[in-house]
């Protein structure tokens, strides 16, 4: 019987790249056919086909290989568990790349995922609203993999993707937001940056991990940590800085990193929302991260993001939220909308040992 926790199903998967990615795609195939579905539909509505992806995604295929081989492994497994396309499946892990290469002018200013993490009366909690696709909302699951090289972690996620937000068994939570800058190009696709930052085990690591030299863009990779600590290391494809603010959504905070992208109102206005939230909210519980992140407040779009008219064929909306407990080792997820869904906790027990 399958194990599903907030209305997402829960798949356990340990041993190396190859024999995690195949478990994950066995057990998830009917979802990730769904989702690569999704992805050729995409292309078709835009003037292409699947056969254009090796021409377009050549490049960061390889860039991938030379920096995280074993990341491509996973992926690998992952097909060939599902038994789907190489090249549809390596896409959904590229999908932000191929947005920039085929749809520029709307990949420039992403309005994609929400967060925060705040300190309250001893505790560290980690929230973050997944936005993306609404059609992933079907097809999304949680991960629990114990890789044979490095710690544990749980994650929620797209079927047809690595894992990217989550938490390990270190007691570290990261969340993920889009970002774009004037020096995106070929180079490692975000998702496989995002996918080794979620074993970070210290603050320097995350750094490390966050910043490989090479990417393609960057993302917001806000951190926290068992001791109560959090931060945000902000990204581009040549550059980041390490910014200390509780809430973040689709913009640079960093003034130098700012003067290098067009961020767009719908961020922002988000980030305002959200900052006045968390502001004057207490955090006894996971509900009440499902609570902060359920607001339908901010101009001109809601932190809790519903599909609207003006997405065209390609709606968005949260398809998963999550709360994190990094001290104590626990994660809450939901499916849908956080207004709408009910948090489940994940019992991490077994692989994290505690």
């Amino acid at each position: 019987m399958t194990e599903v926790v907030g209305g997402l199903p829960v798949v356990r998967a340990g041993g190396g790249a190859r024999d995690r990615g195949r478990a994950v795609g066995e057990a998830l195939a009917g979802r990730i056919h769904r989702s690569l579905a999704g992805t050729g539909a995409w292309l078709g509505a835009r003037g292409r086909t699947v056969d254009d992806l090796p021409g377009l995604l050549g490049p960061y295929l390889e860039a991938a290989k030379g920096s995280h081989p074993g990341l491509v492994e996973e992926i690998e497994g992952m097909a060939e568990g599902a038994r789907a396309p190489w090249w549809e499946m390596f896409a959904a892990n590229a999908f932000e790349e191929l947005e920039q290469l085929i749809e520029p002018a709307r990949a420039a200013a992403p309005s994609r995922c929400s967060a925060f993490a705040v300190h309250r009366d001893g505790r560290t909690w980690l929230g973050h609203d997944e936005q993306w696709l609404a059609a992933d909302t079907a097809t999304s699951a949680v991960v629990v993999a114990v890789p044979d090289d490095g710690p544990a972690f749980a994650s929620p996620t797209v079927a047809s993707c690595l894992p990217a937000v989550g938490l390990n068994s270190a007691g570290v939570a990261q969340s993920i937001m889009s970002l774009t800058a004037n020096d995106d190009g070929e180079g490692i696709p975000r998702v496989l940056v995002s996918r080794a930052g979620l074993q970070a085990t210290t603050p320097d690591e995350a750094v490390a991990l966050a910043t490989p030299t090479g990417r393609a863009g960057g993302y917001a990779h806000l951190y926290a940590f068992p001791d109560g600590g959090h931060m945000t290391v902000e990204t581009t494809a040549t550059d980041h800085a390490v910014v200390r603010s509780d809430c973040h959504t689709n913009h640079y905070l960093d003034e130098r990193l700012a003067a290098r992208s067009r961020s767009g109102k719908a961020s922002r206005g988000r980030l305002a929302a959200l900052e006045e939230e968390v502001a004057g909210r207490s955090f006894a519980g996971p509900d009440d991260v499902r609570r902060a992140l359920a607001i339908h407040r901010g101009d001109p779009e809601h932190v809790c993001r519903h599909p609207i008219e003006r997405d065209g064929d390609a709606p968005e909306a949260v398809i998963f939220a999550m709360a994190c407990d990094p001290a104590n080792r626990r994660l809450w997820v939901g499916s849908g909308t956080p207004c709408t869904a009910t948090f489940g906790e994940v019992d991490l027990t077994a692989e994290f040992g505690s």
